[in-house]
C-alpha cells in the first residue's frame, strides 16, 4: 500500500513539474484550439470492439499527422499546427510561426485550415461510426509535445464549452465567433478565404446547447457539402441514415444523434428551403 502511494505522489510530482516548465519556460502562442473527443468512448473500448477501435484511433491520428505535413509543407511553415491525442481526447492547435514570410498576416484567417484538418478523418470516422463532438476557440495557449501540455485561455475556453452541445458536432466558440466574424467584416478578406469560412462553418440557429448552457454560439461545422445539388443531397441524406440505422440507440446517445440528423437534414434541405425533397 506504501509502494502504491509513493509511487502515486511521484507521479503527481512529475506532472506538477512539468506543469511548471511549462510556465516558466512559455511558447505562448495565438490562434485557433479545437477540443474533440470520441462520443461514446467507454462502449468502443469494451471486449467486443476495443481492439478495432484502438486501430481506427490510429488511423485517425496517423491522416491528421499526414495532413498536417502536407499543410504546413504548402505553407512553407509559416504555420504551425500542434497535436496532442489523449486518451479518447484530440487537441488541435494551429497559430503563425514566430517569423512568418508575411508579417501582416492575421492570424484569424487560419480558421481556413481546420476544416481540411477534419476533413483529413471525416471518411474514416464515418465508415467506422466513430463520431466527434467539440468546440474551436481562438486566443492564447502554450503548448509542449514533449510533456504532453496545452494550456493557456484558449484551451479552457474550448475545455468549458466542447460537452455544452446535446449532438455530435463541432462549434465556434463565443471567441471563435467573434475572430472569425471579425475576419469577415475587413474589406482586405480574400474572396476564397471568405468562401471556404461560409462553406465550413455555418450560422444553425437551432444548435441544442445543454440545459443551463447560455446559447450564444450560433456557427457550427459542416459535416457535409452543403453546396451540392438536389440529387446529391438526397444521395447523401439515404447514406446517413442507412449509417444511423446501424448504430445502436442507447438512451443516453438517441437525442444526441436526433440532433445530429436534425442538423444535417438542416444543411441538405431545410436551409435551401426544400422542405419536400421527395417530389424534388
Amino acid at each position: 500500500g506504501h509502494k502504491f502511494i509513493d509511487r502515486f505522489k511521484y507521479l503527481i510530482i512529475m506532472h506538477l513539474n512539468s506543469v511548471i516548465e511549462v510556465i516558466m519556460n512559455p511558447s505562448s502562442k495565438h490562434g485557433y484550439v479545437m477540443m474533440l473527443d470520441v462520443l461514446g468512448f467507454r462502449d468502443f473500448v469494451s471486449k467486443d470492439i476495443g481492439n478495432d477501435f484502438f486501430a481506427i484511433w490510429e488511423s485517425i491520428q496517423k491522416s491528421l499527422y499526414d495532413k498536417k505535413e502536407v499543410i504546413e509543407n504548402r505553407l512553407r511553415n509559416q504555420v504551425i499546427i500542434d497535436i496532442l491525442c489523449l486518451s479518447d481526447t484530440l487537441i488541435v492547435c494551429v497559430s503563425l510561426s514566430n517569423k512568418p514570410i508575411n508579417a501582416n498576416i492575421d492570424d484569424r484567417e487560419l480558421i481556413v485550415i481546420l476544416p481540411e484538418l477534419i476533413n483529413s478523418f471525416f471518411q474514416t470516422q464515418l465508415n467506422n461510426k466513430v463520431f466527434f463532438r467539440g468546440a474551436i476557440s481562438y486566443g492564447e495557449f502554450s503548448f509542449s509535445s514533449e510533456q504532453t501540455i496545452v494550456m493557456g485561455s484558449a484551451l479552457d475556453e474550448a475545455s468549458d464549452w466542447y460537452e455544452a452541445v446535446d449532438w455530435i458536432g463541432i462549434i465556434l466558440t463565443p471567441s471563435a465567433e467573434y475572430a472569425v466574424e471579425m475576419f469577415l467584416s475587413r474589406k482586405d478578406t480574400k474572396p476564397e478565404n471568405k468562401k471556404a469560412i461560409l462553406t465550413n462553418f455555418h450560422e444553425y440557429p437551432k444548435i441544442p446547447f445543454k440545459d443551463g448552457v447560455p446559447p450564444v454560439c450560433k456557427y457550427a461545422f459542416c459535416w457535409v457539402d452543403p453546396c451540392m445539388g438536389i440529387d446529391k443531397s438526397r444521395d447523401n441524406w439515404i447514406l446517413i441514415l442507412k449509417i444511423f440505422s446501424e448504430l445502436k440507440h442507447s438512451r443516453s446517445f438517441a437525442m444526441k444523434y436526433k440532433n445530429a440528423l436534425d442538423f444535417i437534414h438542416w444543411l441538405l434541405f431545410d436551409e435551401k428551403g426544400i422542405h419536400d425533397f421527395n417530389s424534388s
